[in-house]
């Protein structure tokens, strides 16, 4: 979910939230700190379908419009494997800094 619980806004407590998706059928509802990053089970397959049941649910039930991604296991899977900064590949760090002398910035 996106802009849940920044800066006071759109406050969601996680175990309110939880129990709201326990609620609609999905298993195994684990959050993630106050994020609204959720993990859960759904025999449901069709992630646009999810994230509309979602956006409804807390629409109806916290009264906000908060947008929802689902991300589908396959899909999380396919993201961590093709990472292009796996370990294994040769990274070269490189930190550049730029200090203006006083006289430039007067």
């Amino acid at each position: 979910m996106r802009g849940i619980n920044v800066g006071g806004k759109n406050k969601i407590l996680m175990a309110e939230l939880r129990d709201l998706l326990l609620n609609m059928g999905l298993k195994e509802v684990q959050t993630y700190i106050q994020s609204g990053n959720i993990i859960f089970n759904s025999e449901e397959g069709n992630a646009s379908e999810l994230e509309f049941q979602i956006m409804e649910a807390i629409k109806k039930r916290f009264e906000l419009s908060v947008p929802v991604l689902v991300i589908t296991s396959d899909a999380l899977n396919t993201i961590f494997n093709t990472c292009p900064f796996s370990e294994e590949k040769n990274r070269k760090v490189t930190f550049h800094c730029y200090i203006q002398h006083q006289k430039s910035i007067w």
